[in-house]
């Protein structure tokens, strides 16, 4: 760690950092995770939730490290999205996404680093590696669920733990215990996650803008994306214009 002035600069990972993503690289899929295609056809033969249902067809284009966006390079005048599900656009075809919807706003590229399932820790883990690279004018962040996070095992893989987890180890009670159910360590957790993420825009003097993940509740109505759990076109559109109108002010 080499001190500069009065801030820190912190070296970030020095191995490519591994998601829940990275075994579906570099393919383009036509189901994925929970948007499965049995899932949709269990939604179609409900009547009240298959009128609602988007028919459009849609894929999922993932780069060499998995992500749902172009190549990653040095791209000064762009904008990064971090997050979980809502930021890869789980249900939703790409350019539904708020991400490439603010983008178009801007006039400018864009990088979607969002990993379903993941926590605020796996976006500190993917901004530690990847921004030093990207070096974006712009960093969004849609915070996951505030109780999820996670550590690295010897080997490099990541394990992820929140509230619902079906575990019932040692560590996964005390976890629970002593981590989860007292509520100021998840908020913690997050804020130190969010202060890190700030701290590296900064230093390539980028701007960092982050809600939580409330901003992406379903308030239009009939407007879901095709697993039935995430936020439609119309929302992530409605956060496109919020980030937008942040990022102009």
């Amino acid at each position: 760690m080499a001190r500069v002035g009065s801030s820190f600069m912190i070296e970030g990972l020095d191995y490519v950092p591994t998601t829940e993503l990275t075994q579906y690289a570099n393919a383009t899929h036509k189901w994925l995770f929970d948007d499965s295609k049995e899932r949709y056809k269990s939604n179609c033969t409900n009547p009240e939730i298959a009128k609602h249902i988007s028919t459009q067809e849609l894929t999922y284009r993932l780069n060499t490290h998995g992500f749902r966006s172009r190549e990653i390079v040095e791209d000064k005048n762009c904008i990064v999205a971090l997050g979980c599900s809502h930021t890869f656009g789980l249900g939703l075809g790409e350019q539904d996404t708020y991400i490439a919807k603010l983008a178009s706003m801007l006039d400018i590229s864009y990088y979607n680093l969002g990993v379903p399932g993941g926590a605020s820790d796996t976006a500190f883990r993917i901004a530690s590696y990847w921004l030093p690279i990207i070096k974006p004018k712009y960093v969004v962040m849609v915070t996951p669920e505030i109780t999820r996070f996670e550590i690295i095992r010897t080997n490099g893989d990541a394990i992820l733990f929140n509230a619902s987890t079906t575990q019932h180890d040692k560590l996964i009670e005390d976890i629970a215990k002593h981590f989860l159910v007292n509520d100021a360590n998840p908020i913690i957790n997050r804020q130190k996650n969010l202060l890190a993420i700030e701290n590296i825009v900064k230093t390539y003097d980028g701007k960092f803008y982050w809600y939580t993940e409330d901003i992406m509740a379903k308030t239009i109505e009939n407007d879901l994306a095709r697993d039935w759990q995430h936020s439609g076109p119309k929302q992530n559109y409605k956060v496109a214009q919020q980030m937008y109108s942040d990022i102009k002010w």
